[in-house]
């Protein structure tokens, strides 16, 4: 990798100075390793090399303390206070170089301290910098062929030497240093990929630090846009809840207004039906009144001719007897007032009825509850009485012993009213259409599984085809102008379905009649 940006080599420069002065230090200490290490080598192994059997002090002695000295100097202190620089590194390579250049010497050119030379230069190979390497190979071939020339003894270990000698050993340093230069340049490639790859994971990861704020700052403005639509669902929710219960309110009213209106119009029936036995009622009560003046006219009677009864006028009393008896018509009496007493009974019971069924319809309900359903329908079909007793017969097959169903008695009274009307007035329509004199409604119920089934079937035209899918939608109504509202079925529709979790739907024939099924589940409720 020859090119990398300008950041990773910026960081590439900075890693390999720290990597030059770390060297530069570790060259001090070895500087003074050695320097010691000379001193050491100087008493101890020069004296034998250089005097044979003999040990005595020794000139190398000297040279290895000053002239050592002398030669690592200048690298411990550039070493020391000036790290870093280019000038430290080569003058310690040139320190190293001399200062395994003395061990020779102290030696006496021992071949094993020759190897000093090639463990120097991969030492100095730390700095990555050939340059290093060639200052160290000069001054290496520099010394071999000086004292190799004037000093052989000192570098090889004999009195003469070629001068290809000091060739032969440089060729062998060459030889080292191609690979250290091509190991250095390996490791500065890699040094610099590594920086670049460092550059790179830090770009990435400024990236994705972007990315992550970016992403956080749009996550806090999504979460404040969401508080803030969560609020305005919140306000919706509780505008809607209220929505809610005024339609409920709405809708029950409705239901109330419907019953009020269905009441309002069988009102006059119910008063006729009322009005029929409180005229007999009436008549008998003024029968009671005559008979009763009769009678209190026959007992002055009676006592008058009792006052006067002698033996000698036994005769003329009966006569007389006969004559009252005759006038006051009392076999007649005794005749008609047991009926008169009949009727009015049976007036003031169906009075009551009508009076109990009115009450009973007209109940707002509002509560589920179980109710006995044949009371209930023939509560119903008393109020309704008005609306078919002229044009239909009403037969109601509810068993006595049918279950109690659970339901919201209220608008379930609406419900069947509605369907008995509209038979009733379907009926009527047969009638006008000349299909018979008197129609007739059935209503029965059955239990089916979980499902409780009630059946109000009547026998007249049936519902064309043409309007058999508008049935139930609101305002829609067969009827004349006035005489509808189109709401009925409307409402008796949404009351099964919405209030009782149930259906009504209607089969028809055209020409035989229509049966409209009421479905509610069979809760079993207390």
């Amino acid at each position: 990798m020859e090119k990398i940006n300008q950041v990773a080599e910026k960081l590439f420069k900075k890693d390999l100075q720290r990597i030059v002065k770390r060297t530069d230090f570790l060259f001090v200490r070895l500087l003074l390793g050695q320097y010691l290490f000379g001193i050491c080598l100087a008493l101890l192994v020069s004296p034998y090399t250089w005097e044979g059997e003999e040990s005595s002090w020794h000139i190398h002695l000297y040279a290895a303390i000053i002239l050592g000295l002398i030669i690592i100097l200048p690298a411990l202190y550039l070493g020391r206070f000036h790290q870093g620089k280019i000038i430290t590194r080569h003058v310690i390579a040139i320190s190293q170089i001399l200062i395994a250049a003395l061990f020779i010497h102290l030696t006496g050119g021992r071949i094993e301290t020759h190897f000093l030379i090639f463990a120097s230069l991969p030492i100095l190979a730390f700095y990555r910098d050939f340059k290093v390497l060639l200052t160290a190979t000069v001054i290496i071939y520099l010394d071999h062929l000086a004292r190799g020339f004037w000093y052989p003894e000192s570098v090889y270990g004999v009195l003469t030497a070629t001068p290809w000698r000091s060739l032969e050993h440089a060729a062998w340093i060459l030889f080292e240093v191609v690979f250290l230069i091509y190991s250095n340049k390996r490791s500065i490639l890699e040094m610099k990929q590594i920086a670049q790859n460092q550059t790179d994971l830090e770009d990435a990861k400024h990236s994705v630090e972007d990315e992550v704020n970016k992403r956080t700052d749009e996550l806090v403005k999504q979460t404040k846009e969401l508080e803030t639509q969560t609020k305005e669902l919140e306000a919706q929710t509780t505008e809607l809840e209220k929505e809610i219960n005024l339609r409920k309110n709405l809708e029950t009213q409705l239901v109330q207004a419907q019953k009020m209106e269905s009441i309002g119009q069988l009102a006059s029936g119910v008063a006729h039906e009322i009005n029929t036995p409180t005229q007999y009622v009436g008549n008998n009560i003024s029968f009671f009144k005559e008979s009763f003046e009769d009678m209190v006219s026959l007992r002055e009677k009676y006592r008058d001719i009792v006052s006067g009864t002698s033996k000698e006028n036994l005769s003329g009393i009966a006569a007389k007897l006969e004559s009252v008896d005759k006038e006051l018509d009392i076999d007649y009496l005794l005749d008609e007032v047991p009926k008169a007493f009949s009727q009015t009974s049976d007036g003031v019971l169906r009075i009551a009825e009508i009076v109990r069924s009115m009450k009973s319809f007209a109940h707002p309900g509002g509560h589920q509850k179980k109710v006995n359903l044949k009371e209930l329908i023939s509560t119903v079909v008393t109020v309704a009485t008005n609306e078919w007793k002229y044009s239909a017969k009403v037969t109601t097959n509810i068993p006595d012993d049918f279950p109690e169903v659970s339901l919201y008695p209220g608008e379930f009274n609406q419900v069947i009213l509605n369907l008995i009307v509209n038979a009733a007035d379907a009926i009527k329509d047969a009638i006008q259409e000349k299909k018979y004199e008197r129609g007739e409604i059935t209503i029965s119920a059955e239990q089916e599984d979980n499902k409780i089934k009630i059946i109000i079937a009547d026998n007249a035209l049936g519902i064309p085809e043409g309007i058999k899918t508008k049935i139930f939608d609101p305002f829609f109504t067969t009827k004349d102008v006035g005489k509808g509202t189109g709401q009925g079925l409307t409402l008796a529709h949404n009351l099964i379905a919405k209030k009782h979790a149930g259906s009504l739907h209607f089969e028809t024939e055209q020409g035989t009649g229509t049966k409209f099924i009421v479905t509610i589940p069979n809760r079993q409720r207390d």
